[in-house]
């Protein structure tokens, strides 16, 4: 009895740290932070690439320059209207999973169990006619590399970007299609298609303290002025994504603490021109403290303090089929 006792007192003492905690941050109105942004260059922003895998004869590893800005991240939780269709993004507060931390690292569970679920979940919550998941990441800074050798497990991407340019977007709907409709059992082909991230933590016990994922309202970007085009050059792909150059307007957002039952919902592209929103630039960072004390006379704490868990998270890369109106 004794030592039940003992381990009851333990687990209150643990939920009740996290509850203080989770109570502090969310009276934090924002935080500082730097991020990578590409360079105007004379001649347009287009060639800027990077290569993460041996070069080959002849090439170089980087085109273009960056430069670190300080900008402010406001606290998403504190607005309840920024939305995946008017912002580019948003989170569901009750998404949970039925898996475990050690399932998301096993590469085949993850494709035949949590594509799924991820899947109904966001047909749910947007409405959606079909919905496919063709491909995911598991990151964790501690444990790169590691993990199937068709899904290894990958650090974070710390600079702000799409994770798609356009026309790779548009081959990415084409080729998956056919496959989302042998799914659904029905035809694709004139449906308005969002291409989404479900980003996820994995970490049962921990909330997402260090290397968090900013998030930048799509309304407050001017295309194409704002964009770059960037190639990237793996050892497994290659890809065009979009990075982005630098504007006073540019307003970037956060979820702090968050949670193994949430799901953050961000688009890469939009069919519908029309769109409010049709991409959202991300970026994780390392946040610190508040610019200042906020209305409550509260400072909010640097979230990558050493004793703060690793991020664990993943994401899963989705096509999301809508009926057209009208």
């Amino acid at each position: 009895i004794s030592n039940w006792v003992i381990c009851v007192k333990i687990m209150l003492r643990i939920v009740m740290t996290r509850l203080i905690f989770l109570v502090h941050v969310s009276y934090c109105w924002r935080t500082n932070t730097k991020l990578e942004y590409r360079a105007h260059v004379d001649g347009g922003a287009l060639n800027h690439w990077e290569l993460a895998r041996s070069l080959e004869e002849g090439e170089i590893a980087k085109s273009g320059t960056t430069i670190w800005l300080d900008v402010q991240v406001a606290n998403a939780r504190k607005d309840e209207q920024l939305k995946l269709n008017a912002n580019g993004f948003e989170l569901l507060e009750h998404a949970p999973t039925k898996l475990t931390t050690s399932d998301f690292y096993d590469a085949e569970f993850v494709t035949e169990k949590y594509y799924q679920e991820t899947e109904e979940i966001l047909k749910e919550r947007f409405g959606a006619v079909g919905a496919f998941v063709y491909s995911h990441a598991v990151r964790n800074a501690e444990q790169v590399g590691s993990g199937a050798s068709e899904a290894p497990i990958q650090s974070y991407g710390l600079a702000p970007h799409v994770d798609v340019a356009t026309h790779e977007a548009r081959e990415i709907i084409a080729g998956m299609t056919p496959y989302a409709e042998a799914k659904a059992g029905r035809s694709l082909q004139n449906c308005r298609v969002i291409y989404v991230n479900a980003w996820r933590n994995i970490d049962q016990i921990a909330p997402v303290s260090k290397f968090p994922l900013a998030l930048l309202d799509a309304t407050t970007v001017s295309a194409p002025d704002d964009f770059c085009l960037f190639r990237l050059e793996t050892s497994l792909y290659g890809i065009d994504q979009y990075r982005l150059l630098p504007s006073s307007q540019h307003q970037w957002y956060y979820y702090p603490n968050m949670t193994y039952d949430e799901l953050l919902v961000f688009k890469q592209y939009d069919t519908d021109l029309a769109a409010p929103a049709r991409f959202c630039f991300h970026s994780a960072f390392e946040p610190q403290n508040a610019d200042a004390p906020n209305q409550q006379g509260i400072e909010c704490p640097s979230s990558t303090a050493d004793q703060s868990p690793i991020r664990q998270s993943i994401e899963v890369r989705t096509l999301l089929y809508f009926e057209e109106e009208g």
